[in-house]
Parts: structure tokens; C-alpha cells; sequence
């Protein structure tokens, strides 16, 4: 073997004192890093869930688990009764709604989509919380409520203008008062000043009452609430065939092919749809959705 050179050795020296100037360890190299895993993502572009709060007197917070990250919260809806025909008025609304003198019927002679909700693929949220739980259930679609004053929905992201929706609607567990029914026009945006949602809600309830609201910057606004005859809603825990058609500005609620009353409301144009089940004063409520269809003019 070679004698190595005098200047080869002292090079190798002056490099092992500058690592540990530097404070390298060459002994013990630092462990790989583990990679982060991901958080599970609730929802899609294909569905989504989406649960907001409606609250008479002090808030109560509900919290969806596990759910995407965000900086944002949900908004709170404050929900605002009437016991008439009269629109509520809201300042946040840019129009006045007001009921339209006369019913003009409106063909939907296009059926674009049709659920009936057996084959647990076709794109509807599936999602559990502490409050809530959205999901296929017994060839049906559930939408439970665990809460009260809380409107529980899953919007798909079909993006309408003029739209027709039919679904049979069970409150299978809950209060006469708590409602079921379809969502029209939904959008959610994401603006400096924090999440937007708006939307119309077109709902019933085992008690005889109709609804249609209207969700705009944490109000949900009722534009039209009264009882309907008798005989056109059916109570306890039967199904209701629902119907809401969101056409141009008018908006009107069925119940088993009989019109309850419409609303001409002018300020959504277009969004996306989905079910509806909640809650007034009395907690808790199990809902369920079968054939489900969707018609266009």
C-alpha cells in the first residue's frame, strides 16, 4: 500500500473540523422525515353538505366532524317567523317579495335526473357529525337533525336556472313542526369577507305547515308561511310527495300534487339544488327521501 500523503491527510482534517463547526452531525444523520398524511375531505365537487344554524334567542354552536380545514365558519341563520301571508321583511333584502294574484301553470316536460336512491354511488353526500348525519339508509336518503332551530341540507352542484323538484318526504322521527322538502338556486361563495351562501327553501311539515325561505348572508327569511287545508299534508310519519318549482321569479310548494301557495321572490337567478330537513324549537328529527326527480321547462 501507498504512503498517503502528508497534504491528503491534513485536507481530510480540515474538512471534519468545519462539519463540526457547522454542527452537522456525521455520526448520526437526522431521521427521514414522515410525510403528513392528508385530512379526509367531506365534500366534493360532485355533492356537498352543508349544515347552517337557525337560532331564536341565544346561539348555540354545532360543529361538524371530521371536516375539511378552513378559516372560515359556517354562517348563522336567524330565523324569522310569520303566522300570515305577509312577507317578512328583512333588511338585508334587496326586493320585496310579494304573492302573485294569480297561478299560471308552468310545463316541466324535461326529466333530467332521477333518484331513487338503491344504488349508493350516484354522488349524494355521505357525512356524520355530532348534530347531524346525511347518507344512503335502507334504499332511501337520511337527512337526521340532532338539534334544534337547525336546518340540515345536501346540495348537489347541478347548477340550474328554471327547475322542478320532486321528492317523497318522511319525517320519520321528530316534531310536528319540523319540515322536509327541496333546496333551489343554491350558491356558496367565498368572498374577503367570508362564506356566502344563499338559496331558497321550499318545505312542509307533518303539522300542516308550508314554507318557503330564503337564505341570504346569515338570514334565512321566511318570504311565505301558512297552514294548508286539510287533507293536504299528510301527518305523523306518512310520506309527502313534495314539490318546488323555482321558475323565472316565482317560486311555489306542493304536497301530493296540490298547490300550497307561491312567493314571487326575483333576486336568485340560478344555482344548485338539493334536500332539506330541520328543526324549529323542538329537537330532534330523522328524515327520509325516496324518487327523487329532477325536471327542467
Amino acid at each position: 500500500m501507498k504512503n498517503i500523503p502528508r497534504f491528503a491527510v491534513f485536507m481530510v482534517f480540515l474538512v471534519l473540523v468545519a462539519l463540526l463547526a457547522s454542527g452537522c452531525d456525521v455520526i448520526n444523520p437526522p431521521p427521514p422525515t414522515t410525510p403528513t398524511e392528508m385530512p379526509n375531505i367531506l365534500f366534493t365537487q360532485a355533492a356537498e353538505t352543508i349544515m347552517a344554524q337557525i337560532a331564536k334567542g341565544p346561539t348555540a354552536t354545532i360543529t361538524p366532524t371530521p371536516g375539511p380545514a378552513t378559516n372560515t365558519p359556517l354562517p348563522t341563520f336567524t330565523y324569522t317567523p310569520t303566522s300570515t301571508n305577509t312577507p317578512t321583511e328583512v333588511p338585508l333584502a334587496t326586493a320585496t317579495a310579494t304573492l302573485s294574484p294569480t297561478v299560471t301553470p308552468t310545463v316541466f316536460g324535461i326529466e333530467a335526473l332521477k333518484d331513487d336512491f338503491t344504488n349508493t354511488d350516484t354522488g349524494w353526500a355521505v357525512s356524520e357529525g355530532a348534530n347531524y348525519k346525511v347518507g344512503y339508509n335502507d334504499f332511501a336518503y337520511q337527512i337526521y337533525v340532532g338539534t334544534v332551530t337547525s336546518p340540515i341540507y345536501s346540495v348537489r352542484s347541478w347548477y340550474y336556472d328554471d327547475v322542478r323538484l320532486e321528492v317523497d318526504a318522511q319525517r320519520r322521527i321528530g316534531p310536528d313542526d319540523g319540515y322536509v322538502g327541496v333546496i333551489c338556486r343554491f350558491n356558496r361563495d367565498e368572498t374577503d369577507e367570508g362564506t356566502k351562501i344563499t338559496y331558497y327553501a321550499l318545505v312542509i311539515s307533518p303539522d300542516g305547515t308550508y314554507t318557503i325561505f330564503k337564505a341570504k348572508e346569515g338570514v334565512l327569511e321566511v318570504l311565505l308561511e301558512d297552514k294548508a287545508s286539510t287533507g293536504a299534508i299528510n301527518g305523523a310519519d306518512q310520506f309527502n310527495r313534495v314539490r318546488g318549482e323555482c321558475f323565472g321569479n316565482t317560486l311555489r310548494v306542493y304536497s301530493n300534487d296540490r298547490l300550497l301557495g307561491e312567493v314571487i321572490d326575483s333576486e336568485f337567478k340560478a344555482g344548485g339544488v338539493g334536500l332539506m330537513a330541520g328543526t324549529r324549537f323542538v329537537g330532534e328529527l330523522d328524515a327520509r327521501f325516496d324518487n327523487f326527480v329532477l325536471l327542467k321547462p
